[in-house]
């Protein structure tokens, strides 16, 4: 399975994303694209996954590529829902903003997903742990000296989505994905699992058909106790269409 994403930001809640503290640079559009793919001669329960963000900005007239972010996994299926697998980010800064750092990190994870009808919609939840080993971790403070920042060791993502609401093409989804830990990069790697943030995404959508959605989305930040580089804590909304193929 493929999906592309286009999609355009608002006015003054365009995406700011993570490059340190020495710009406000923004996006004003963004283009996601999404590719499954089964790796059956291996195993029939194995999968790899890639996931590619190229974003454009800072100004709608005037979009040249700021940054393109990719992130790589694969992933075992287990019993019962589960699933195992290894994940990959990193961000491409281009060459205006090659001075500037941005977000980077491995992690293993585990995985769970289930879904069950309700009397209204039909509610899919994806639920994946995150663990960031030492030299790897999340870091959602970009940018700040290292005696200050705080990266995390564990990390939280779950999704819940509703489907055919009312039996119909409209479906609402949340987001939620919350950094534990209290690591300094090259000062002190510990295993604490203090809260960081909460970086929350919502999402509504209309489905045209089996291949074509639109859908507005709403992001936003809230610091638990870790964020130093308050910049990382903006707003965004989008609009945007959903191809699969």
């Amino acid at each position: 399975m493929f999906y592309v994403s286009p999609r355009i930001y608002v006015a003054d809640l365009k995406y700011l994303y993570p490059q340190g503290l020495d710009t406000k640079d923004k996006v004003a559009y963004g283009v996601y694209g999404s590719v499954l793919i089964p790796l059956t001669p291996i195993s029939p329960n194995l999968y790899g996954t890639v996931d590619v963000d190229v974003l454009f900005g800072p100004q709608f007239s005037d979009a040249k590529p700021i940054v393109t972010q990719c992130e790589l996994g694969a992933r075992y299926k287990l019993p019962w829902n589960f699933s195992v697998g290894l994940k990959s980010s990193k961000h491409y800064i281009n060459d205006a903003h090659q001075n500037r750092e941005s977000v980077q990190w491995n992690a293993a994870l585990l995985g769970y997903d289930f879904s069950f009808p309700c009397r209204l919609a039909l509610v899919n939840n994806s639920l994946e742990f995150y663990f960031f080993p030492s030299h790897n971790e999340f870091d959602p403070n970009p940018g700040v000296n290292f005696e200050n920042r705080v990266v995390s060791r564990y990390g939280l993502d779950y999704t819940v989505a509703l489907e055919k609401i009312n039996n119909s093409p409209v479906y609402l989804a949340a987001r939620f994905f919350l950094p534990f830990g209290d690591s300094r990069p090259q000062i002190d790697y510990n295993y604490k699992a203090d809260p960081i943030a909460c970086f929350l995404r919502l999402k509504c959508g209309y489905r045209v058909n089996q291949r074509l959605s639109l859908y507005a989305e709403f992001a936003d930040s809230y610091d638990l106790g870790g964020i130093v580089n308050s910049r990382e804590l903006d707003e965004s909304l989008s609009f945007g269409f959903v191809f699969a193929f």
